[in-house]
């Protein structure tokens, strides 16, 4: 019996073997190495599809300057002030880019102190991505509230369900 075994072995191995070393009728080998490691191109490809190369100095980096006042509020300013300790933090303008749908100046989603150019414009008829309505800021602060009461409710019941 083990003899047959050692012998099943030894043709299992030759045969496995062999595949490396018979050659198909246009001279390539059935089997080679290259045939047990993935192929990366197509991989590579797609995520630089998705993700673009970017060379580090190729992107604007603009300095914003922050402290704290006299009240212990963070500040921050395009311009340091003077006679204060500030950290400059470097923000590359290409974050977010495309984030939100852009509303048209005709659209009527902008507000007229947008249209006035009391706000910040990035282009002749696109407005920031960032952009919330003066008159919907208490809404979105009770929402906060809201979402902020409700996760405190369900940290509750993990916690009693936990003891």
């Amino acid at each position: 019996m083990g003899l047959m075994v050692k012998l099943f072995s030894f043709l299992v191995v030759v045969g496995i073997a062999g595949l490396f070393v018979l050659k198909k009728p246009d001279g390539t080998p059935w089997l080679s190495l290259s045939d047990f490691t993935p192929d990366t191109n197509s991989i590579t490809q797609s995520i630089n599809d998705v993700i673009p190369e970017t060379d580090d100095n190729t992107r604007d980096l603009v300095p914003v300057y922050k402290w704290k006042d006299s009240q212990g509020n963070w500040q921050f300013s395009n311009v340091p002030p003077e006679g204060i300790a500030t950290n400059e933090v470097l923000i590359s303008t290409d974050a977010n880019r495309g984030a939100a749908p852009v509303p048209s100046q005709n659209s009527g989603i902008i507000p007229e102190s947008l249209k006035n150019g009391k706000a910040v414009l990035i282009g002749e008829n696109e407005a920031s991505p960032s952009f919330v309505a003066p008159d919907q800021i208490p809404t979105l602060i009770n929402d906060a509230k809201d979402v902020q009461g409700l996760m405190d409710n369900r940290q509750q019941q993990l916690d009693s369900a936990i003891k």
